[in-house]
């Protein structure tokens, strides 16, 4: 059964996380492991990667060294809890500053994490899904987004 300060817990890892992953130091210790057969659909696009852990873990770590300055706030939208899943629906307030920049801009994403509390009390993630879509568009600025040019 998953407790409070289990909740609490794994609140700070994804804090942790989001902090570590805008400050250029993405994969160091948040209190939580991604699993082996994990899914991503990271904000930059692009489909799932279908890699092992340890190049999945690389092509994040690419990711988050773009960053060199960040700060999230989060705002949750729901949070499903069941046995020992959870599910976190969030809006990640980001501001960061890319590499190079000097500024720090708004990157507001919105996140969907699965997460799994294993019977050692240690979480592991399952799932992220992560896209910058936050403003409502209509539908045929939706669907140039969605252009596949790689589709027939």
């Amino acid at each position: 059964m998953i407790t409070s300060e289990d909740l609490d817990r794994l609140m700070r890892a994804v804090e942790g996380e989001a902090h570590a992953f805008l400050t250029g130091r993405f994969g160091t210790d948040t209190g939580f492991t991604q699993a082996d057969d994990m899914t991503i659909f990271g904000p930059f696009g692009g489909p799932a990667p279908n890699m092992p852990p340890s190049e999945l873990m690389a092509l994040q770590q690419a990711a988050s060294k773009q960053f060199e300055f960040g700060q999230t706030t989060f705002e949750t939208v729901n949070r499903i809890v069941s046995d020992d899943l959870v599910v976190l629906v969030m809006i990640e307030r980001n501001r960061a500053r890319l590499a190079g920049a000097t500024e720090l801009q708004p990157w507001v994403l919105r996140t969907t994490q699965a997460f799994r509390l294993d019977e050692h009390g240690h979480w592991w993630r399952l799932h992220r899904h992560a896209d910058p879509l936050i403003r409502f568009r209509p539908g045929d600025e939706t669907f140039a987004l969605a252009r596949d040019p790689d589709a027939p």
